[in-house]
C-alpha cells in the first residue's frame, strides 16, 4: 500500500464523519432526538469540514 493511498483513505474517513455530522444534525432537528442538542447550527460545521476536505 502506498502512502498516498493511506492519506486518501484517511481523508475519505473524515469526509464520512463530516457527512454523519450533517445527517445527525438534521435528524436531531426533525425528531428532537437528545432534545435537539445536536440541532441548530451545528450542521454547518459538518458542511464546512466536508467542503474543506473536498479540496484535497
Amino acid at each position: 500500500m502506498k502512502i498516498s493511498d493511506m492519506q486518501i483513505r484517511k481523508l475519505n474517513t473524515l469526509r464520512g464523519l463530516a457527512a454523519l455530522i450533517v445527517f445527525f444534525t438534521h435528524f436531531s432537528d426533525i425528531t428532537h432526538w437528545l432534545d435537539g442538542a445536536l440541532g441548530g447550527g451545528s450542521g454547518a460545521y459538518g458542511v464546512m469540514l466536508f467542503f474543506y476536505l473536498v479540496v484535497f
